[in-house]
């Protein structure tokens, strides 16, 4: 037997996320009916984490264990072959047969989009959330900063989390601006169940100057619990890449 690791990418708009459910396709049911037609095999596909309805990916990370005989580095070719042109599978090793995707996992790297300009994305709307209005770079770039480090992040978890702790550890927030793109990198930990859209909207909220730094501050440090959040659409998140 061997532990093949696979790295995906995928456009998650017509999936209703990562992981199997029972109310839509999921891209690891999917991935796993073609691992299972080109081996002969039914098996256990582990991914290194969620990624929810309508979100992409640059670099997912998953592991199977199979009896087959194809080379790890033909998996790739093989796997495309079968798959729909919305999922591919870009790199393929053998790995130690203790390796797993999501325990082994120590933090990860999220990218949100924002498309900032009067008119419409067109060619990019399924892939950013789309502000016609005008945004403060160096405001977002201040509130940024007081994500870094360890906190307790219970006002940035939509309702439906479960996660047994909402304590935190991101190593980085950044805010970049190419022509009318604006991008949030955050890569951390770990993350709670809408967190990263959260943090994004809350930053669009301040670039905007509907919610002040120090009203940021105040919530990340538990202060305060805001009335309503505006949680960015999933449309505009990629998880860029795993940490091992």
């Amino acid at each position: 037997m061997r532990n093949v690791k696979i790295k995906v990418r995928y456009k998650g708009t017509n999936y209703c996320g990562w992981q199997s459910q029972k109310n839509g396709v999921a891209i690891q049911d999917v991935l796993k009916a073609a691992i299972d037609k080109i081996t002969g095999e039914d098996v256990k596909l582990i991914g290194a984490g969620r990624t929810d309805a309508g979100v992409h990916a640059m670099a997912q990370v998953a592991n199977f264990v199979t009896g087959s005989s194809i080379p790890a580095e033909r998996f790739p070719h093989a796997l495309n072959a079968v798959l729909p042109d919305d999922i591919s599978v870009f790199h393929a090793e053998e790995v130690d047969m203790n390796f797993n995707a999501r325990y082994d996992a120590i933090g990860k790297h999220y990218r949100y989009y924002i498309w900032n300009s009067r008119f419409r994305p067109g060619l990019f709307e399924e892939y950013c959330y789309w502000c016609p209005y005008q945004l403060n770079m160096e405001l977002m770039h201040t509130a940024s900063k007081l994500f870094v480090g360890t906190h307790n992040f219970k006002n940035y978890m939509s309702t439906g989390g479960s996660a047994k702790t909402t304590i935190r550890n991101l190593w980085s927030v950044e805010v970049g601006r190419e022509s009318d793109i604006i991008y949030i990198d955050i890569k951390g930990n770990g993350f709670l169940y809408n967190m990263v859209r959260r943090i994004a909207g809350c930053l669009v909220e301040v670039g905007r100057r509907k919610k002040t730094v120090q009203e940021v501050k105040d919530m990340v440090e538990g202060k305060n619990t805001p009335a309503s959040y505006l949680t960015l659409p999933s449309k505009g998140l990629f998880l860029m890449e795993v940490y091992y």
